[in-house]
């Protein structure tokens, strides 16, 4: 198994487990999972994370919103952004914005190895 430790932050638990399950079955084992932002604030306080999948849309807050605030409480960190809604402008934004990159839903192991290859040492 690979030890980078991951956070993966969707407000919706199915997407959320499906998430870190399809992530545990390419060889990922050190899987946190926040609902929201203040859980991400505080597993990223506890160093839990070195790679966080954030949804853009979370109830109650913007994952755009939430991308600015984990980049300056934990700037070494590497955020990939997941989102059903894989825009232009919601990709070029988060890019712009500090993500490493951009999943679209529904998630696959193709897309996961790729996007995970990147941090794979």
């Amino acid at each position: 198994m690979k030890e980078i430790q991951i956070l993966v932050v969707d407000d919706d638990p199915s997407a959320r487990d499906l998430l870190a399950s399809t992530l545990r079955t390419i060889g990922y084992s050190a899987i946190q999972t926040a609902a929201d932002e203040p859980s991400a604030e505080h597993a990223l306080k506890r160093r839990l994370a070195r790679v966080v999948f954030l949804d853009i849309e979370l109830s109650g807050a913007s994952g755009f919103d939430v991308l600015r605030k984990l980049k300056i409480q934990a700037p070494d960190i590497d955020i990939i952004m997941v989102s059903a809604h894989s825009t232009a402008d919601n990709v070029k934004q988060a890019v712009r914005l500090g993500a490493k990159g951009f999943v679209v839903k529904p998630y696959t192991i193709g897309k996961l190895k790729d996007v995970m290859a990147q941090f794979d040492e």
